[in-house]
């Protein structure tokens, strides 16, 4: 939607977004649906549309609550920030029982601009794949989901081998540790003999000349 054909059909294109009264959305005529029926209808007439668009889509067969994830992360992805109105609008078109992407895309491109044809097609492929799967899920997300957990396993096993190997770093530097302690104290031994044995033979000559004092003493005595 360029911007010329934006301001002509400004007032109808809010239709979608207005809040209903009664029934009705406020701020709209019959004169405004059809005329904004009539553009839309040229619009998706005048436009090249992805072959996998004229293939519908039954939402029973659809897990609902995968999808309503992947789109509210898309949207954020692709606009920058999150936007609940956009995933609002999107969930709402998708409550149908045959969703029409076309319709989608021309109410988005206003939001996502040249975005929204890449939104819907992956969507669309992604709701195609769903109805085909036997628990409504996506093949491309159940892959996506297991590259995940791989990843996260992958990860995990990574950061216990790092635990490991600083724990084992650890250990064996508490243990060059320890064995330089135990072999500074060993030479601190080694330094400690020659002074213990010089000691051991200044006792024992100590203890061999008071034993001669005595001998002398004793001696002495007798003498006496």
């Amino acid at each position: 939607i360029n911007a010329e054909y934006l301001g002509r059909v400004q007032e109808p294109l809010t239709a979608p977004f207005s809040t209903m009264s009664g029934g009705f959305f406020r701020g709209t005529s019959l004169d405004q649906d059809v005329r904004f029926a009539n553009k839309e209808k040229k619009m998706i007439e005048g436009k090249k549309w992805p072959a996998e668009f004229d293939q519908k889509v039954n939402m029973s067969k659809v897990n609902f609550d995968v999808i309503k994830v992947w789109i509210a992360r898309r949207v954020t992805e692709l606009l920058g920030f999150e936007d609940d109105v956009v995933v609002g609008y999107v969930i709402s078109q998708l409550e149908a029982k045959t969703p029409d992407p076309k319709q989608i895309q021309i109410y988005l491109t206003g939001f996502l601009e040249r975005n929204a044809r890449v939104f819907v097609t992956e969507l669309w492929n992604h709701l195609l794949s769903a109805q085909q799967s036997s628990g409504g899920i996506p093949q491309s997300l159940l892959e996506e989901k297991k590259a995940e957990i791989q990843q996260k396993k992958a990860e995990t096993a990574r950061i216990e081998a790092e635990l490991k190997r600083q724990k084992e770093e650890a250990e064996r530097t508490l243990r060059e540790a320890m064995a330089q302690t135990e072999r500074e104290r060993e030479r601190e031994r080694e330094r400690e003999r020659p002074k213990a044995r010089s000691r051991s033979r200044s006792r024992s000559k100590d203890r061999k000349d008071k034993d001669h004092r005595n001998d002398r003493e004793r001696d002495r005595d007798r003498d006496r």
